[in-house]
C-alpha cells in the first residue's frame, strides 16, 4: 500500500465513523496496512469496522 492510498483509507473510514465518535483519526493511523485495509473492505462491503 502507497503512502498516498493510505492516507485516502485512513480519511475515508475517519470520515465515514465520524458521527459514532468512537474512532479517532489517530486510531485508524496507528493501524497497520493490513488491519486497515480490512477495516476498509468490511466497511464498504459490510457495513461495519470489524
Amino acid at each position: 500500500m502507497t503512502k498516498r492510498e493510505r492516507e485516502s483509507i485512513i480519511d475515508y473510514l475517519y470520515f465515514a465513523t465520524m458521527d459514532s465518535g468512537k474512532y479517532s483519526r489517530s486510531f485508524f493511523e496507528n493501524q497497520k496496512d493490513e488491519g486497515l485495509q480490512r477495516m476498509y473492505d468490511n466497511w464498504t462491503k459490510e457495513g461495519r469496522l470489524f
